[in-house]
């Protein structure tokens, strides 16, 4: 049972960036259904160890895309991500320590975070980024019709 999901309204607009954001729902619902499950502390290790490796990979890229396109807010945003990795990896060390246990609210809260800062930090990433591109390559309107094109013979 999916505890938090992708929808097209949570798009960036960058396809690598999208399927990165994928891949951390899948993970944050494979964490929630092991929970659920009451399933050991080993899986659940596991599950919160692949989230970490995962999302440090994809908020590296993430960054160096921003850097790419000259993001003014990189350095909020790199804060963002550092802040949530510390969180996750704090859990996964006291979990690993045996000093917690694993709740259910661990899950819901990731799955919002992402959530939220797709929503909001990424999408201002995005928008910037939409802007940039305008910029770069503004719309000419042709000076022929497509008819006239279709007529055009060498």
């Amino acid at each position: 049972m999916a505890y938090a999901s992708w929808s097209d309204n949570l798009s960036v607009g960058n396809v690598f960036i999208d399927a990165g954001h994928r891949k951390m729902f899948d993970i944050i619902n494979c964490l929630h259904d092991a929970m659920r499950a009451q399933q050991g502390q080993d899986v659940l290790e596991q599950v919160l160890f692949d989230l970490v490796v995962y999302t440090k990979g994809h908020f590296m890229r993430e960054e160096d895309y921003m850097k790419t396109i000259g993001f003014p807010g990189l350095d909020a945003h790199r804060q963002e991500h550092e802040l949530l990795l510390w969180k996750v990896i704090e859990q996964h060390n006291k979990l690993k320590a045996g000093k917690t246990n694993m709740s259910i609210e661990v899950a819901e809260f990731l799955g919002a975070w992402l959530t939220d800062h797709i929503q909001g930090s990424d999408m201002q990433m995005a928008s910037f980024a939409a802007e940039r591109k305008k910029r770069a390559a503004p719309e000419v309107a042709p000076s022929w019709t497509v008819r006239q094109l279709a007529d055009w013979k060498e």
